[in-house]
């Protein structure tokens, strides 16, 4: 420690040896001055002639200045009190101060009032500076730390480039994720960054890394328009290319098609049990922290529906729009159908209670908690999606591995929610075992999807070869939709982890997830004796909460996980990723839309309209035509078609695609939705076939639990309906 006693009497000297300065400058530069009034003396004159021949009084500046420097030291040292400064008033008084210091007036009365006048302002400009009060800024000398500057590579890895701040100067660095399968969280507020600096590096450094890929895109098609475009770019670097597969409850023409109930993933009633709880979870969040008798009976009789369709007729109605319908039949029926079979009764017990008994005011209930939530799902594209079977699930097997893209609309987040996670967690079965290919499963915005377990997947992909990629905006929101328990084990799980700007209590929550740190720390205290300046160590939080809420898009902070071979020194990071804006922005021109993926017969279509389109164009110019003709005739259908055979024969024959163009894409979507709506009317017929025939013989009792000895699976593409594509219902 060091005490002001000891020091500050030499900077009373030079404050005083530059007043002395200051008073010679005067006393020189202005000399005729004192001389006329009579004030001049033999002692300073003959001093003067001494200093004349010395470098300082070779121009009056100079003494000036040094005079100035003198007494500012001292003033910065020797200050008092802190106060507030009104920093423009400081401004605009030293500037007219140091126009009235320097200028060097002929006159000189005017040369010495002048003189005096800007030394006066400018020693109080020096001490409103030197007493000035601080505010408290985050340091970021100190808050800051050395980090990886080069770059560690293997097969498996992602390298992400950064630059950094530290000790006053700007470093490059890298976050080298050596070891990406021990899970990856990647935290960040909307606007942070987290798709363009972190999730699209990763996806195209792991698709040329010959990864599989399935990736939840919360705003489809953010993601997955990058995904495509990448596997065009890269699908040489996979032994086997992949196949590109979406699923789009919004457009099924940009959607394959798939059964994520389907016989071959239900290997017991422990599975039915699982696909169950989950819809069930799903629907219901407070189901999640609390459950009821009317929970879990909802849970039970689900559970009884899949394992029924799963054993009855090879399993041909397993799936989830049909297990909806059939719930949806009379419900003695439904209940009669479900204990005749001694495994699904045992499942349903308590609804066995009440059957026998006759409580069926009870039954209703205990049904309608049941069939209520699962209303919502009654949606055509959701029955057409969740009923085909265009692709498995087993993404990342060696010898058909597949791109999977899975989009969600914010506006339908429960509903589309509740069918993502029953894909995602029958993926999850079906890709995590040893031997297949390394994949990668990017969960963006996953809080929006429901995952019981989730933390026992994170725990076993490290082994099975999988990346494992949550992605979020607030720790909240997985303690809304987790609950405290488990989403605590969620983000403590994963070995690498990317934050970005957050705020409140996920700020707080971070800082104290990544601990604290010896800083070193200066404090000075002011007295009216004694000035004391002290240094010492203290622990600090390693990323201050204050720091975390202020981070700059793109701008991230974490650690990484090593491995045994590839050991990485210095795992925490905080700096900016860096990314060739102007590359990136035109390669992404050059990018290609996702195509059509189911075509409805779009092929057959366009070829009978090009085959004869005479017959369509006409068609479509006489709609054209009456609906934007405002004159009021009214016209004979002979007169009508006159004119407009007149009008075709006159048609350029870029007018003539485009109306062949409308027409193609007119009884496109038409003939889709009468494939939509026959598939959904179909389900609801099976349904009610199925317990019509189970109820055959005497109406009283199911026979033989309703079962065909028929083991056509019906295919769509074979319906009457659907192959004549000028069908009007």
């Amino acid at each position: 420690m060091l005490n002001k006693n000891q020091y500050e009497k030499y900077f009373y000297f030079g404050i005083l040896f530059g007043v002395l300065l200051l008073l010679l400058n005067l006393y020189y530069y202005a000399h005729p001055l004192w001389e006329n009034s009579g004030l001049s003396w033999y002692v300073f004159d003959n001093l003067c002639r001494r200093l004349s021949k010395s470098p300082l009084f070779s121009h009056s500046l100079k003494t000036k200045f040094a005079a100035l420097v003198l007494i500012s030291l001292g003033m910065f040292t020797r200050s008092s009190k802190a106060r507030e400064v009104d920093l423009k008033i400081v401004a605009v008084v030293g500037a007219i101060s140091a126009a009235a210091y320097i200028i060097p007036f002929p006159r000189h009365g005017l040369y010495a009032i002048f003189t005096i006048i800007g030394f006066v302002g400018l020693v109080w400009v020096v001490s409103m500076i030197a007493r000035r009060e601080t505010k408290a800024i985050i340091n970021d000398d100190n808050e800051t730390f050395p980090q990886c500057p080069d770059k560690i590579d293997n097969d498996d890895s992602i390298n992400l480039p950064i630059v950094y701040q530290y000790q006053q100067q700007i470093h490059n660095g890298w976050i080298n994720v050596v070891n990406p399968f021990r899970g990856i969280l990647v935290l960040g507020s909307p606007g942070s960054g987290k798709s363009y600096s972190v999730y699209e590096p990763f996806i195209d450094q792991m698709m040329s890394k010959g990864y599989t890929m399935c990736v939840y895109d919360y705003k489809y098609p953010t993601l997955s328009k990058n995904v495509y475009n990448k596997l065009l770019q890269y699908q040489d670097k996979y032994k086997v290319k992949p196949e590109f597969c979406v699923l789009n409850f919004d457009d099924p023409m940009h959607s394959l098609r798939a059964n994520p109930t389907h016989p071959s993933y239900i290997m017991d009633q422990a599975d039915c049990a699982e696909i169950a709880e989950l819809i069930m979870l799903n629907i219901n969040k407070v189901a999640r922290e609390k459950n009821d008798f009317f929970t879990e009976s909802s849970k039970s009789l689900l559970d009884g529906v899949f394992w029924y369709l799963r054993t009855h007729e090879n399993g041909r109605y397993c799936t989830f729009p049909h297990a909806i319908e059939f719930l949806n039949q009379d419900y003695k029926k439904v209940i009669a159908m479900l204990v005749s079979d001694p495994d699904v009764k045992t499942k349903i017990s308590s609804f066995a209670d009440a059957f026998y008994a006759g409580a069926n005011d009870q039954l209703q209930g205990m049904i309608a908690s049941t069939r209520i939530p699962l209303s919502k799902f009654t949606s055509r594209n959701l029955y057409w999606i969740l009923t085909g079977d265009d692709f498995n699930l087993d993404i990342n097997d060696p010898e058909n591995p597949k791109i999977l893209c899975i989009g969600n609309n914010p506006d339908r987040e429960i509903i589309y929610g509740t069918c993502i996670a029953l894909y995602t967690s029958r993926m999850f079965k079906r890709i995590n075992h040893p031997g297949k290919v390394k994949c990668g499963v990017l969960l963006d915005e996953m809080p929006t999807i429901f995952l019981p377990g989730v933390d026992k997947i994170l725990n076993t992909c490290r082994s099975n070869g999988i990346v494992f990629v949550v992605g979020g905006q607030d720790v909240s929101q997985f303690y809304r939709d987790y609950g405290k328990k488990e989403a605590d084990v969620l983000i403590a799980t994963p070995g690498t982890t990317f934050i970005g700007q957050v705020n409140g209590e996920t700020a707080k929550t971070m800082s104290q997830v990544f601990g604290k740190l010896d800083r070193v720390r200066e404090s000075e205290s002011i007295g009216r004796s004694t000035d004391s300046v002290s240094i010492s160590m203290q622990e600090k939080e390693i990323m201050p909460a204050r720091k975390i809420e202020t981070l700059s898009t793109g701008t991230f902070f974490g650690r990484v996980a090593d491995t045994h071979s590839q050991k990485i020194e210095r795992k925490l990071f905080c700096g900016e990723i860096q990314r060739d804006n102007k590359a990136v922005a035109e390669e992404k021109k050059r990018w290609v839309d996702i195509p059509v993926l189911t075509d409805f017969g779009a092929d057959y279509i366009r070829q009978v309209i090009t085959d004869n389109p005479e017959p369509y164009v006409k068609d479509q110019m006489k709609y054209e035509f009456l609906t934007t003709d405002n004159s009021g005739i009214v016209y004979a259908p002979d007169q009508l078609d006159e004119m407009i055979d007149k009008r075709y024969k006159k048609l350029e024959p870029e007018e003539r695609s485009r109306l062949m163009e409308e027409i193609i894409q007119f009884k496109l979507k038409l003939f889709m939705e009468q494939m939509i709506e026959a598939n959904y009317q179909r389900i609801k017929a099976e349904m009610e076939d199925l317990v019509n025939r189970a109820w055959a013989n005497d109406g009283t009792e199911p026979k033989d639990g309703g079962a065909d000895n028929s083991n056509d699976q019906y295919d769509p593409m074979k319906d009457p309906i659907m192959v004549d594509p000028w069908y009007e219902s």
